[in-house]
């Protein structure tokens, strides 16, 4: 009746489990371990500044530059200065 859109039986066994185990939601619970703490408002700064001394600069160069990782550096930009990618062709 579903087709392709319909969840596997093995999702539907587990979403079975997890509601007789009183799961009431799905989504993701917390987890310990430690925070991220690359991506602090010093760093966030100086990525900003990074950028607009020179707004040619890669990802990759800011990344060893600040000694982070690309990823960290992918969210400040987007996620927390809201920058993105303009073409100038």
């Amino acid at each position: 009746m579903y087709g392709d859109s319909a969840p596997s039986y093995t999702t539907v066994t587990r979403w079975s489990h997890e509601f007789r185990r009183e799961h009431e939601s799905f989504d993701d619970d917390p987890r310990s371990g430690r925070p991220s703490d690359t991506v602090n408002p010093s760093v966030i700064v100086a990525v900003e500044k990074l950028i607009r001394d020179d707004r040619r600069i890669k990802v990759l160069e800011i990344a060893r530059t600040m000694q982070i990782s690309c990823g960290s550096v992918e969210t400040i930009i987007h996620d927390h200065l809201k920058m993105s990618k303009v073409s100038a062709r």
